[in-house]
């Protein structure tokens, strides 16, 4: 019984790691890479080029999907952000093993803009995200 204790007190301490990890990645290739910065390197660190993004359309209540890395050309002829300022909170990060999800808050002027669910792998390399889905605040 004595054992267990630093053993689960050292997977408690590895998950936390991991939790912060995943954050890094949302914080440095989404908010920084997107919004803040428009910085094509930080967008390639932490998505995977495959990446789906999926839109909801209210108007005709259909979904399309969009690939992440869209954004770079964009980015490599005019590299500033989509929303300089923006801001965010990350109120839940979840993982089993080596997956994981993430709600992460996205706000501008102090106005929240949209809520994404992020989900997330854990590659060789670390964290990227690999699918978004999102709801967009009224304007």
């Amino acid at each position: 019984m004595v054992i267990a204790l630093p053993i689960a007190s050292l997977a408690q301490e590895n998950q936390e790691n991991e939790k912060e990890a995943i954050k890094n990645v949302i914080v440095t290739a989404y908010v920084d890479g997107i919004f803040n910065e428009g910085n094509v390197n930080k967008i390639k660190a932490g998505w995977y080029p495959e990446c789906d993004i999926n839109i909801y359309n209210v108007l005709n209540d259909t979904c399309t999907k969009s690939k992440a890395f869209r954004f770079i050309p964009m980015f490599e002829r005019n590299p500033v952000g989509l929303t300089p300022g923006t801001t965010y909170k990350i109120p839940m990060v979840h993982i089993t093993g080596y997956a994981a999800i993430a709600i992460v808050e996205i706000y501008h002027k102090e106005k929240q803009i949209y809520t994404d669910y992020m989900n997330l792998y854990k590659f060789r390399d670390g964290w990227k995200i690999v699918t978004k889905t999102f709801y967009a605040f009224p304007k």
